[in-house]
């Protein structure tokens, strides 16, 4: 009678730690650039800022300098959902394997999906319909600029990944200016490229020596010393577009690179279960996007 009636309750606990495992054994990539937060209001605002301008000599009164405020952006939080069922028989035969695999298959989907999300940051770079709170996608040609005498500013170019191209793209950024008219001090650190591009951006970052070079001359990339220090190459699966690529400022994007769990994944069992055949139910709520362009470049090949 004990089983008849409280055999789902009591596999639930067994079906959380399956997907914990899961969840385990699955790497983030977003966790890499992604400012992971967490939130326990129903919408987050986040609104960018600007620059200070330089030291000054203190005369006997220090001037306090003043910050304009920035583009607004607003993250709000859908539902996720996800359900397996588990026939009374499976239980009562005790088949293990098959409850750990459709409890881990829930957490496979889930980090499965959340890779995708952040993911779609980049798919969308591009994209005019995806636009960040400046009315731009997070790489445009025609970002507003608060930069005087500039009206816009662009990171986004059509290279094809190269180590010429490369070294172009990275001078692009340091070219990036505040509204104070000063350089944005910009450091490219990170190589982010589809699958499809891991065996050139390994060729191109990882070796002493400068691909294609007969004299055998030194990458700038590896250099500790040098401007161009690529220090990280990330190859994401989830990029959908074979050619394009992205260079990437770690510590802007820890900054201006948002992902918020508003409800990190819970799972419960439904209680409208009948006797022979129980439910359990994975359900989170997040969101993810960017307050402010300029931690990346981007190249649409």
């Amino acid at each position: 009678m004990l089983r008849s009636e409280n055999w789902p309750t009591l596999l639930e606990p067994i079906i959380r730690k399956y997907v914990a495992d899961a969840l385990k054994e699955i790497p983030e990539q977003k966790n890499k650039i992604f400012n992971v937060q967490k939130s326990d209001k129903a919408k987050v605002e986040v609104t960018s800022v600007g620059s200070l301008g330089d030291f000054e000599e203190f005369k006997g009164q220090v001037l306090y300098d003043e910050i304009y405020p920035g583009y607004k952006t607003t993250y709000e939080f859908p539902e996720y959902v996800k359900g397996i069922q588990i026939e009374r028989k499976i239980y009562d035969d005790d088949q293990t394997q098959i409850i750990k695999n459709r409890s881990k298959l829930i957490g496979v989907s889930y980090r499965r999906s959340q890779e995708k999300s952040a993911a779609s940051v980049f798919n969308n770079a591009f994209n005019a319909a995806y636009v960040g709170a400046d009315g731009q996608p997070l790489c445009s040609t025609a970002h507003p600029s608060k930069v005087p005498g500039v009206a816009v500013q662009s990171n986004r170019g059509a290279l094809a990944l190269t180590h010429a191209n490369l070294v172009s793209t990275i001078e692009t950024m340091k070219a990036f200016g505040n509204d104070r008219g000063e350089k944005f001090l910009v450091n490219p650190d990170t190589l982010l490229v589809p699958t499809a591009l891991e065996d050139t951006a390994l060729e191109i970052v990882s070796g002493k020596e400068k691909p294609g070079t007969a004299d055998r001359d030194v990458n700038v990339f590896q250099l500790a010393q040098s401007r161009y220090r690529i220090k990280s190459l990330i190859v994401w699966d989830w990029l959908t577009d074979s050619n394009n690529w992205f260079v990437i400022d770690s510590v802007y994007a820890k900054i201006f690179l948002d992902w918020y769990d508003r409800i990190p994944l819970e799972i419960t069992q439904d209680k409208s279960s009948n006797t022979f055949v129980a439910r359990y139910v994975g359900y989170a709520r997040y969101q993810c996007g960017w307050s402010d362009w300029k931690f990346v470049c981007g190249n649409a090949v």
